[in-house]
């Protein structure tokens, strides 16, 4: 594992003048005096570019500004003007989910889907001794095998079929990945600020696995000596540790999980009620000087035709780029997704809502690529994730929490997934997009269909990118 810092915000006459080949005095070349000089807004008349002044001469009087601010006043919002581009090199896809758990915080990963994958897995400190090293190395070694074989013979079967080679090459990767353990080592660029910072190396300290502490001991120590006004509370509480102790009250689960098929993973459990009058209504409210119960009122009793005029008036001049209005927050839809780990690391990235992850469970089966029943290779996956469940539930033996490395991206896991109907449009576009990959193509469809059940109106305009202006032009053209 390396975790690296790339860059990190200094003041920009600092970098003039080093531009110039001017003296700078080294403490100064920290972020620190930027927060404390817009900490210093709201109670000094000086420009602010005259506080920034005074925050590169005087360092050590900035960092005891921001502690007083951040720590003491508690106006933690103070060290998000502090911000840093870090390089991830190195770390399992498991400890990924973990850091990219953080929302607050800008990520860029390495895909498995357009790279081909060499046998580099990780072995887990937890099974770094006998005879549980054996096992689960020998277990990766399986899977690295067959996800050589299946890209071979996956990339054989799209040719023959009168696949063009680069696309058949692509899609090889991007399905023999499904064997591949979460194990295998990936990288990241990540850009996080000072405060998120601050509370990820606090849960990384906390968390059941090795990799993961190591993880938050060199993310402080590369960027938290930095800026020690800023990072200041990292050392894990009993608050962080003792977290899964209160679910040992929780009532026992009576049921296991089971496997599903694609058409069922997804499940509206709530929603708004009335969602299309529910953005009406903020529209109303927003247009209009009148109480909010007043106007949700006034949209129940307009008639139907003239809700969706309205609609449509919204999106008239809308494009594919456009993000829709701020009112369609006002409504919202929570699912029940049951999902592989190549189509979490998908979901996860939507972090504008809210992402309830249960552990990975092999009771929920796998997710197999079309592909891999067209190269007639679905049947060793399946004697390899037969393989993969015994050895799992060896390993959870010795270390529950660890034994989920040498499961495979085909592992499947439940999550609760909470979306406004603003941020929903973004997810699709994004996901249904005819370029998206397929297994998170079909939940993002699927959810559409749900909604636009539900929402009609709301949804007229919510597609695949690739469909966007199709769909534009077959609702104004039935005006």
């Amino acid at each position: 594992m390396k975790i690296l810092l790339a860059g990190y915000n200094i003041d920009s006459d600092l970098i003039e003048k080093l531009k110039r080949g001017e003296a700078v005095d080294t403490d100064s070349l920290t972020p620190e005096t930027i927060s404390a000089a817009y900490a210093r807004i709201s109670r000094n008349p000086a420009d602010v570019n005259k506080l920034r002044e005074k925050s590169r001469v005087a360092v050590e009087k900035a960092r005891k500004s921001n502690e007083q601010i951040v720590f003491g006043l508690g106006h933690a919002s103070v060290a998000e003007h502090a911000c840093f581009n870090v390089d991830v090199i190195g770390v399992s896809r498991l400890a990924i989910e973990y850091l990219e758990h953080f929302r607050l915080a800008s990520y860029t990963e390495k895909s498995q889907r357009y790279i081909k994958i060499e046998d580099d897995g990780l072995i887990p400190e937890e099974f770094s001794k006998e005879p549980f090293h054996d096992i689960f190395l020998q277990i990766v070694q399986k899977q690295n095998e067959f996800y050589h074989h299946a890209y071979g013979e996956i990339e054989k079967a799209l040719i023959e079929k009168r696949e063009d080679p680069k696309e058949a090459s692509l899609k090889a990767k991007e399905d023999a990945r499904y064997a591949l353990p979460l194990a295998i080592r990936g990288q990241l660029g990540m850009t996080v600020n000072a405060r998120t910072l601050e509370n990820m190396i606090q849960k990384l300290l906390a968390a059941p696995l090795v990799e993961v502490r190591e993880m938050g001991q060199q993310l402080y120590a590369r960027c938290g000596n930095l800026v020690p006004s800023l990072v200041k509370y990292t050392k894990p509480d009993s608050y962080q540790l003792n977290q899964a102790k209160f679910a040992d009250g929780l009532p026992p689960a009576s049921l296991g999980g089971h496997p599903v098929s694609r058409n069922d993973a997804v499940r509206l459990l709530s929603h708004s009620p009335d969602p299309d009058d529910g953005v009406l209504t903020a529209l109303l409210f927003r247009s209009r000087p009148v109480a909010f119960d007043d106007a949700a009122l006034e949209i129940r009793k307009m008639p139907e035709a003239r809700k969706r005029a309205l609609f449509v008036e919204m999106f008239r001049d809308m494009n594919s780029y456009h993000s829709v209005r701020r009112e369609c927050e006002n409504t919202s839809f929570t699912f029940e997704v049951v999902l592989s780990a190549t189509a979490f690391a998908q979901l996860k990235r939507h972090r504008m809502g809210t992402l309830i992850a249960q552990d990975y469970q092999p009771s929920l089966g796998v997710t197999i690529p079309d592909t891999m029943f067209e190269a007639c290779v679905e049947s060793k996956y399946l004697d390899l994730v037969h393989h993969v469940d015994e050895v799992y539930r060896e390993l959870e033996s010795e270390n529950s929490d660890a034994a989920v490395y040498c499961l495979t991206n085909g592992h499947r896991r439940r999550v609760m997934f909470k979306i406004n109907a603003r941020e929903l449009y973004h997810f699709a576009r994004l996901r249904a997009d005819k370029h998206a990959q397929w297994d998170i193509r079909s939940i993002a469809n699927r959810m559409l269909e749900i909604v636009k059940e539900v929402a009609p109106f709301t949804f007229m305009l919510a597609c695949g990118k690739h469909e966007f202006q199709a769909t534009r032009d077959r609702i104004f053209s039935n005006e």
